[in-house]
């Protein structure tokens, strides 16, 4: 993908809009946003007022007031994507495609590292990468062209992940 095709489909009013609201409607976890490119992740960092990390903003202070927790969120691009290490990440969302196995690997890596009190990682992903390469516990060793689901059988997996997950939230409602 072209990260300028990526900011045409996602840099519009409407898709602003609807994120804005979404983000809002979400519990306050430490959260780390991945786009495609230093502009959407500025135009994502202002819709949300968060702090962006990349190339042209690589100040350390913003990684370290995130790590304290003292920054709830922060939108990165390249960078965040590897050797980012940050273990009290609890939300991932993922503005970022990729048909690329290893790099969605280290984006989801992000999330999985240990921290007291942490049992878990949201991973909210926005463009299909789930739907492309499968669930986290699928990814033991890339797949053959034999061992790859078709769309609509991953659809169907994902879609029993997320019912599952959504009926544990019930039970603990």
């Amino acid at each position: 993908y072209s990260s300028k095709d990526i900011a045409k489909l996602y840099k519009t009013k409407e898709f602003g809009e609807w994120f804005k609201k979404f983000y809002e409607s979400l519990e306050p976890k430490q959260t780390l946003i991945f786009t495609s490119n230093i502009d959407m992740a500025d135009w994502i960092g202002s819709l949300i007022n968060a702090k962006t990390y990349h190339s042209k903003n690589n100040d350390q202070g913003i990684i370290n007031e995130f790590k304290m927790g003292k920054e709830r969120t922060i939108v990165g691009v390249t960078s965040l994507t590897t050797g980012f290490d940050a273990p009290n990440i609890e939300r991932i969302i993922n503005l970022r495609p990729t048909k690329s196995i290893p790099l969605f690997i280290q984006m989801v890596g992000r999330g999985s590292r240990l921290y007291e009190g942490k049992d878990k990682c949201e991973f909210i992903d926005v463009t299909n990468c789930l739907l492309n390469f499968g669930l986290p516990e699928e990814f033991k060793g890339y797949r053959t062209k034999e061992e790859q689901m078709t769309a609509k059988q991953r659809m169907s997996k994902v879609e029993k992940y997320f019912e599952f997950n959504k009926k544990e939230k019930d039970v603990l409602d």
